[in-house]
């Protein structure tokens, strides 16, 4: 829905809503794949659960980095109507963070001190 919208969009676009849009796309791509390598690597070597590294401070950092990008078409879009696809795809994250949240404090002992000093998704703020 953003992509349409930003295609169908007869404003330009300004250099500010493109520098914003391509830092918020670049950094939550970084993010995303460098939490992908990280838990796929140390899961090939034998690791349990994965609370260093991209993981330390923020617990759902790949959903974290997906949001981002999802954040950066809706500001390509230029309509306020292209931030509904990324606030809906926060209420689906929310309902999974709940539910993986429960499911690794029942695998991994250690999964209440990782929450402790970690962010579910937002570092700072939640």
């Amino acid at each position: 829905m953003p992509g349409l919208l930003a295609f169908l969009n007869p404003v330009p676009i300004s250099q500010v809503a493109v520098a914003l849009a391509l830092g918020l796309f670049s950094f939550g791509s970084l993010i995303n794949a460098s939490a992908d390598a990280q838990k796929t690597t140390a899961k090939a070597m034998g690791a349990g659960l994965v609370s260093d590294g991209i993981w330390r401070r923020v617990r759902h950092v790949n959903y974290l980095g997906d949001l981002l990008r999802y954040l950066s078409f809706a500001v390509v879009a230029g309509s306020g109507w292209a931030y509904l696809v990324p606030a809906f795809v926060l209420l689906i994250y929310l309902q999974r963070i709940d539910q993986k949240e429960t499911q690794m404090a029942a695998k991994y002992p250690e999964f209440s001190t990782w929450q402790q000093r970690s962010a579910r998704l937002l570092p700072g703020l939640w």
